[in-house]
């Protein structure tokens, strides 16, 4: 199952590149699978059995929200936007500033742009 889970991220992963290059509602559509994409990952890729992978796909959420977010055809980012503060904010839950500085600072930066984003909203 752990491979499934490994494929479902990569296919969010794959598809919010996708929608990155694609106009319009296409590419809105593109974003809604690739978040469906990674919560069918975390369905497997569980904090109490597999944190690390966990946390990487929280991050992964968090991109797409932010895309969804910025996306022309988004009439209110702020759905968005608060998803993707949950979804930074679970992951540094596991990122270990001390063990894991790259991705805690990462997040950490990441968290405080969506931060003041929110707070300019």
């Amino acid at each position: 199952m752990t491979g499934w889970a490994t494929t479902q991220n990569n296919l969010g992963n794959a598809l919010q590149n996708q929608a990155a290059r694609t106009e319009g509602a296409a590419g809105t559509d593109l974003l809604a699978e690739a978040v469906t994409a990674c919560r069918g990952a975390l369905t497997v890729r569980t904090r109490q059995d597999h944190p690390v992978d966990w946390a990487i796909t929280q991050g992964n959420l968090t991109i797409c929200e932010l895309a969804r977010a910025d996306r022309n055809a988004t009439a209110d980012p702020l759905p968005h936007l608060r998803a993707a503060l949950e979804h930074v904010e679970a992951a540094l839950t596991v990122y270990d500033p001390e063990h894991m500085s790259y991705d805690h600072t990462k997040a950490t930066t990441l968290r405080d742009q969506i931060k003041a984003r929110l707070a300019e909203v």
